[in-house]
């Protein structure tokens, strides 16, 4: 079946209305449908978030050329607000982070690869794509799975990045 085919045929019902027209879809229009670029959001009026002050910012994360496990990062006050990002990435397998914790969550992010999370006494195995949270004050490490590198961008959410290892 072509594209125009899929999309009059397997059409999201919150895009039914899209289907009713008189002329046919145009290769041009059905892509971005497929793609779910038309679908737009609205969660909440934008008149209630009224802007603070701050402008945007930027701070260099990683030397893409560097080396080493700990590429860098950057936290959230250099930015002025509540998130501070690190990156880590490692290619040999059983390898990870140390057992630590935090007085805030964190959310891990994989980029690249396959991780063992291990999460108070929750073991989570993650691959590229998946998202894993570790809950404020729940010690937590990863190791690498293999194979090949295993890249991650970890989300702490406090504007300064603090641990302890345990």
């Amino acid at each position: 079946m072509d594209l125009i085919g899929l999309a009059q045929h397997h059409t999201p019902p919150k895009c039914q209305d899209l289907t009713k027209r008189e002329s046919a879809w145009t290769k041009q229009e059905i892509e971005p449908i497929l793609k779910g670029q038309l679908m737009s959001r609205h969660d909440f009026d934008p008149a209630t978030s009224i802007p603070d002050g701050r402008q945007a910012a930027r701070e260099r994360l990683f030397e893409p050329l560097g080396s080493g496990p700990w590429r860098g990062h950057v936290e959230g006050e250099k930015l002025g607000t509540s998130g501070t990002i690190l990156t880590y990435g490692n290619d040999r397998i059983g390898e990870g982070p140390q057992l630590h914790v935090h007085p805030y969550d964190e959310i891990f992010v994989v980029l690249e690869g396959r991780a063992r999370f291990f999460v108070g006494d929750t073991v989570i195995d993650a691959e590229a794509g998946d998202v894993v949270l570790g809950p404020k004050g729940v010690p937590h490490r990863f190791e690498n799975l293999g194979p090949g590198r295993l890249q991650t961008i970890d989300v702490h959410l406090a504007p300064r990045w603090v641990q302890a290892d345990v």
